[in-house]
């Protein structure tokens, strides 16, 4: 099962950096949705909590660069999530809901960089979609995570 992680994770991350949005998001999607299946079976082997705030950050952003604001807010809250919990886990402080989705995209921006994605060249951040997503954090909606996990 370890094994099945960490080969689904090698795959996840490798196709971010080199193949187009379609097959990256739903990679990560089956591989985020691998991770909550096994999420009991495999915790005290891996940290799950933090392989899916990693899987739900890339994901999130993705599709904020999209411009897809309700299923970037429903990700980027469920990575808020087990953000708090790793945080906690090392006895620090969560970054707070109104820096989060400013966070992420420094972060992955800054990551994005060194490695390369080249699903980049089919979208962009914009600013208008930024500013909804904040909005949708700042009012503290219900976020409904995406469909079609396996």
């Amino acid at each position: 099962m370890v094994q099945d992680i960490d080969h689904q994770m090698q795959d996840a991350y490798g196709c971010y950096t080199s193949r187009p949005f379609g097959e990256v998001t739903n990679t990560l999607i089956r591989y985020i949705g691998f991770l909550e299946r096994t999420e009991h079976r495999v915790e005290t082997y891996r940290d799950v909590d933090l392989l899916l705030y990693i899987a739900r950050v890339k994901l999130g952003y993705m599709l904020l660069c999209a411009g897809q604001v309700d299923s970037a807010y429903a990700e980027l809250s469920l990575a808020h999530e087990r953000h708090k919990r790793v945080q906690e886990k090392a006895r620090m402080d969560a970054v707070p809901r109104s820096e989060f989705v400013a966070f992420v995209i420094a972060g992955v921006e800054k990551l994005d960089a060194k490695t390369g994605a080249a699903w980049k060249s089919e979208y962009s951040l914009k600013p208008d979609v930024v500013k909804a997503v904040n909005a949708l954090f700042a009012s503290n909606a219900i976020a409904v995570p995406l469909q079609g996990r396996n």
